[in-house]
């Protein structure tokens, strides 16, 4: 009952804060759509904190720990130095997307390569968004079923009808306001997981009693090269960039994130190393979140089920905005209908239906892995042309579209084959080349 009570007090706070923006006047198409471009460095690196370290990442980085040990560490060492390679390109976005009003990630791709190429990137990116909403989705079901008892279905329906609530209400300053309350829930969180991997004894002692999955070394260095790009197609990352109210305030949001980011990173890695010199046998998506339960007292529950719920929400609704906004502005201006007050309406009408979809895929699909080996693929084919992108100019559109054509074929073909494995990180660096390559014949053969 405990638990149930503090879950719905957190809940009604998420809403509160919601309607508390919307009725102090801030119901701007603008603000609805990108909190006016006005956060300050702390929102940001809060929101940008928040949307990272959320549903994805607790869940599918506590996996590749769980399942390779250390080897995963070279995953997790990268996407903090991704934040760092990312300030390298983070005030050309920024001024880009004040001067040209940018909404989406696939906006840079149109502008830098025209509308073909927006329109793959749009439809990719789509796919990629609804599947690291389920992965959420599926991990935030499975928490709350484990520490309340409700059923998979009930929880998953619970958590969307939430998010549902308050998106609609105040859409993406929805989310950054809510990212700050989840952003502090996160720092207690792994803030106790530090102490716990510090003091807890175990009685396992070498890491080869772990039993540990081996990774071939170079997937080990694939994965530590898609985490350090990875930065640089992250939907979220670049809304945050847009919203922010000043260059400066990007790069000190970066830097404050890049801290915090790592400091999550060794909480993280040393209280999955120490849960699983505790528990040997503890294994799958959800072994951290049974791990948790399994070392916290009856007592503490409700504390962790609340942290963890937030870090899951906070995924959840940032995806959610993001996916919506991007089949309703792909729509539009397609039908050259740029007008903010017709988006932010479509949008906020878009979200039930958006959630609808992750719904009914999440009862599908119920597994982590699966789910984020599709989404590294598709990001990781996306941030190779952005810093393409930069790297040389005379990458064009045929380069972009060929690549992304390719890497989409390849990777059906690889499931349809093999099945989903952790060696579809090799997709994006076979299929962006043989486009590149592809396109150059295209080019020569068309000239003649």
């Amino acid at each position: 009952m405990t638990i149930l009570i503090s879950i719905s007090a957190y809940i009604a706070l998420l809403i509160a804060i919601s309607l508390f923006h919307r009725r102090k006047g801030n119901k701007g198409n603008s603000d609805f759509l990108i909190a006016d471009r006005k956060l300050s460095s702390t929102m940001s690196a809060l929101s940008i904190l928040a949307s990272f370290v959320g549903g994805g990442t607790l869940l599918s980085n506590t996996s590749l720990i769980f399942k390779f040990g250390g080897w995963a560490f070279s995953f997790l060492i990268g996407l903090p130095l991704g934040v760092l390679l990312f300030m390298t390109i983070a005030p050309y976005i920024h001024k880009k997307a004040k001067e040209n009003k940018w909404l989406t990630l696939y906006d840079f791709f149109s502008d830098r390569f025209g509308k073909s190429t927006k329109n793959i990137v749009a439809i990719l990116q789509i796919i990629a968004i609804m599947l690291i909403t389920c992965v959420a989705m599926i991990g935030g079901a499975k928490m709350l079923q484990m520490f309340t008892g409700y059923s998979y279905l009930t929880s998953v329906l619970l958590m969307a009808l939430v998010v549902c609530a308050y998106l609609s209400i105040s859409g993406f300053s929805s989310v950054v306001k809510t990212d700050a309350i989840q952003a502090i829930f996160l720092l207690v969180l792994f803030a106790g997981l530090f102490i716990f991997s510090t003091f807890t004894p175990s009685q396992i002692t070498s890491y080869q009693e772990l039993n540990f999955s081996p990774m071939h070394p170079v997937i080990c260095i694939l994965m530590f090269t898609i985490a350090c790009t990875y930065m640089f197609a992250s939907e979220e990352m670049f809304q945050r960039v847009y919203a922010t109210k000043e260059t400066k305030s990007v790069r000190k949001s970066l830097l404050i994130v890049f801290v915090i980011y790592t400091f999550f990173y060794i909480c993280l890695a040393g209280s999955v190393f120490k849960l699983k010199s505790i528990y040997p046998n503890l294994t799958g998506d959800v072994a951290f979140l049974d791990g948790i339960k399994l070392i916290l007292p009856t007592s503490y529950h409700w504390l962790a089920s609340i942290a963890i719920l937030s870090v899951l929400l906070s995924t959840i609704d940032t995806y959610t905005f993001n996916g919506v906004l991007n089949c309703n502005k792909l729509i539009l201006d397609n039908k050259n209908k740029t007008a903010n007050r017709v988006l932010a309406k479509r949008t906020r009408v878009g979200i039930p239906i958006f959630l609808t979809i992750v719904i009914l895929v999440s009862l599908y699909i119920q597994s982590v892995l699966h789910t984020t080996y599709i989404y590294a693929v598709i990001i990781s084919t996306n941030a190779l042309i952005v810093i393409g992108s930069f790297l040389s100019k005379k990458m064009d559109k045929y380069h972009a579209n060929f690549a992304l054509i390719t890497s989409a074929l390849f990777m059906i073909l690889f499931i349809a084959k093999l099945g989903f494995s952790e060696k579809m990180v090799i997709l994006p660096f076979i299929s962006v080349p043989i486009g590149c390559l592809l396109a150059i014949f295209y080019k020569k053969v068309a000239k003649k």
